[in-house]
């Protein structure tokens, strides 16, 4: 929140985890007053339609691609796919180049990571046996 205007509404299981690496921490510490509130829900298979109507009801201005775009997509079928959430660590390097990726292409990160997914990007890289880890 900004003042008493809502600017951003998203979902997480830690707070702390999800401010310590969230996409919009730029644009949340450039605001004049902001403040974190949340809701906790209980019915876990409420939790993106809830999401969703409170996206609809107040139209934050940093969810710019809103729910629809987000959350739903069409997948090779042609077959309606809802997105779940992931999360991934990231060292603080990839993070950095991740958001000027998605800044210059205007799309969210986790835009960025399904389309470079979707299209085979990802087999293109070849690890070094010591780059390998068990994490």
């Amino acid at each position: 929140m900004d003042g008493e205007e809502i600017v951003y509404i998203g979902q997480t299981n830690s707070l702390l985890l999800r401010w310590q690496a969230h996409h919009k921490l730029k644009e949340c510490k450039a605001l004049e007053n902001p403040r974190i509130a949340w809701i906790e829900i209980s019915d876990t298979t409420l939790v993106l339609d809830i999401e969703a109507a409170l996206i609809e009801w107040f139209k934050p201005s940093l969810n710019k691609h809103g729910w629809r775009e987000t959350k739903l997509s069409l997948n090779k079928h042609g077959w309606r796919e809802t997105k779940k959430r992931y999360q991934i660590m990231l060292t603080k390097t990839a993070s950095v180049e991740l958001d000027k990726v998605s800044e210059e292409l205007e799309t969210s990160r986790s835009e960025l990571i399904e389309k470079a997914i979707r299209q085979g990007l990802f087999r293109q890289v070849k690890l070094e046996p010591s780059e390998m880890t068990d994490d």
